[in-house]
């Protein structure tokens, strides 16, 4: 369950205008609980939790055996800017050692060399702070939102990251249903770097069909390790709750069942694809 969002909550409690950000806080403490309710200690879930709305779920969660991400970059930032210390590595020594690090880039091969050398500066700046902290990092490229995305385009932006010299633990990707795109992704990450531990699908906002048609063309790919998906579980949720038409229990039970509906779109095509 990817629930990092900062500013999608910001905006939302602006349009509700009664709500406080207490509320959020609140909310991403369910949301913590319905996946502990459908992951039952299974180590193989997680999720992807802020340090702002979602602190004490990131406190709760130590206690539990999830995977956990935590984002560092500011949200919507181009180039990317960090949250925290003008230090990146301060704010990386503050956090456990088992929060893996997730940043954010909107990257496009077409964007100008100015924006494209910052973007690197940053990259690189972030990837020495993880490795300095001894931090797993989550490297998350979203190119659609700034130009044409073809078969190659972020098979691309791959290259030229690991041409920096920068190495990233996991990769956190855009949904397409074009095996093509998947296979030349794949392939990139294991020509430079074939012990990276993989590839999670993002879910862009998708409506649930989209995604499940995503994970049913990621899936065959054995690098594509799951999914962390967001607003696609919680935004209906979270905006129900937020203004009282759901209490707890249903708010809990719902992201719990839509959670479910994807698990088991991934696991039955997982499933597929080592059968044939």
């Amino acid at each position: 369950l990817a629930i990092d969002h900062r500013s999608q909550f910001d905006d939302m409690l602006a349009e509700l205008g009664t709500v406080d950000a207490g509320q959020v806080t609140r909310f991403k403490d369910l949301s913590l609980r319905a996946l502990h309710g459908l992951a039952k200690g299974d180590p193989r879930y997680g999720m992807l939790l802020d340090g702002r709305f979602g602190a004490r779920a990131l406190e709760a969660a130590a206690d539990m055996p999830y995977w956990i991400g935590r984002p560092i970059e500011e949200p919507g930032s181009r180039p990317v800017r960090f949250e925290g210390s003008p230090d990146v590595g301060m704010t990386l020594r503050e956090w456990p050692s088992n929060h893996v690090v997730k940043c954010l880039v909107f990257y496009h091969p077409d964007d100008d060399a100015e924006m494209r050398a910052q973007q690197d500066r940053q990259l690189l700046r972030l990837f020495d702070a993880c490795r300095r902290t001894r931090h797993e990092f989550l490297l998350e490229i979203i190119a659609s939102k700034h130009g044409a995305v073809d078969s190659n385009t972020v098979a691309t932006v791959i290259d030229h990251v690991y041409t920096l010299g920068i190495f990233p633990d996991w990769w956190k990707l855009e949904p397409t249903t074009d095996t093509a795109a998947w296979a030349a992704c794949e392939k990139a990450i294991l020509r430079h770097d074939p012990l990276c531990r993989g590839i999670v699908l993002l879910g862009l906002s998708a409506p649930q069909d989209e995604v499940l048609a995503g994970i049913v063309a990621a899936a065959a790919f054995p690098l594509v390790k799951g999914f962390a998906v967001g607003r696609t579980i919680f935004h209906d949720v979270a905006r129900q709750w937020l203004t009282g038409q759901i209490d707890d229990a249903t708010a809990i039970h719902t992201l719990g069942d839509n959670m479910r509906v994807l698990v088991e779109g991934w696991r039955n095509a997982r499933g597929a694809g080592e059968a044939a």
